[in-house]
């Protein structure tokens, strides 16, 4: 199994020691030097070993959190089964979706307040694995077993739908990350299919952007150019990467497999996010039996030197940076 623009995170080491050694080596380091229960993946300072505070949810413990800058919970929700994506809304209520593979048709879209309240939910048959709110008020939700998408209102009326063009007729791997642009066009990564496809308002492919590999994470860049997470082949050759790609799909960058650390255990990216400084964020699928071991975040320069990781024991799906309280 696998799994916005989320989602869905900068560290330097002041050591001038640190700054001559490989990025790979750092990260590494840094994990002997403070690893843990509750490990801290990297240090910023003392006070704030993480850079960034966090949505998450954890595979692991089937619970959705917020992670501070010390690494502490400051909230947490129980939600059995596989959250692949969600987010904070500005009111603090937090949307996600969600499915159990061991109880058929337990899937679908909740949102809930800080104090755990139930205040909007919609179901859908199979499984649900993406989800975005939009500046309308409705909530766009992928419907794998109908192959579409829909958006519905606050009491769950369908208000529009997108049929996918899916060329199989496996749910799981229908599609990940779906967000809607603001043209009204709709990315969707097409995991089977190995390719993001760019939808207008109609349901008309207006673009294709095809890669060897499953696609997983995809976020539309200021610049008009596509940001694309894949992975899940044995080889290279069948992705676990990420690629930058311009408005005709040439490929302007690259984060192969080869670039990084060789102890991540790379194998699905779930997830890209470019940031303000022009850092990338990846985020990383630590399950298949990897059992949360190896680097489920990391953040990378366009020079592709890794400036920040998270190599707790954990296997998360969703990752969004929040803003600072």
């Amino acid at each position: 199994m696998e799994p916005t623009e989320v989602l869905s995170l900068t560290l330097v080491a002041t050591s001038s020691t640190f700054f001559i050694m490989p990025s790979w080596f750092k990260c590494s380091l840094l994990v002997v030097l403070i690893a843990s229960p509750g490990t801290r993946a990297d240090a910023a300072s003392a006070a704030d070993p993480y850079p960034y505070r966090m949505l998450i949810s954890d595979l692991i413990t089937q619970k959705i959190l917020v992670l501070e800058k010390d690494g502490s919970a400051s909230w947490d929700h129980d939600q059995p089964g596989w959250v692949m994506d969600g987010e904070q809304l500005p009111n603090g209520n937090v949307l996600y979706c969600w499915f159990e593979t061991k109880k058929p048709d337990q899937s679908g879209v909740r949102e809930v307040t800080r104090d755990k309240q139930i205040v909007f939910e919609y179901r859908v048959p199979g499984e649900c694995h993406s989800v975005q709110r939009l500046p309308d008020g409705l909530t766009l939700i992928e419907d794998p077993a109908n192959r579409r998408l829909i958006e519905v209102d606050r009491r769950g009326a369908i208000v529009r739908q997108l049929a996918l063009q899916v060329n199989h007729t496996q749910v799981h791997q229908v599609a990940r990350q779906c967000r809607k642009l603001s043209n009204g066009h709709y990315l969707v990564a097409q995991t089977r299919d190995q390719a993001v496809f760019e939808y207008d308002a109609g349901g008309t492919v207006v673009r294709k952007f095809a890669y060897p590999g499953m696609t997983y994470g995809v976020s539309r860049l200021p610049n008009g150019h596509t940001l694309i997470g894949t992975g899940g082949g044995a080889t290279p050759e069948m992705g676990k990467r990420v690629v930058e790609v311009d408005s005709q799909g040439k490929l302007v960058w690259s984060f192969e497999p080869g670039d990084f650390p060789p102890d991540a255990n790379l194998d699905w990216v779930l997830g890209v996010e470019r940031r303000p400084n022009g850092n990338t964020v990846i985020v990383n699928f630590l399950g298949h039996g990897k059992d949360g071991k190896g680097i489920s975040i990391l953040e990378v320069t366009p020079q592709k030197k890794v400036v920040w990781c998270y190599r707790e024991p954990r296997i998360m799906l969703l990752v969004q940076l929040l803003p600072d309280r």
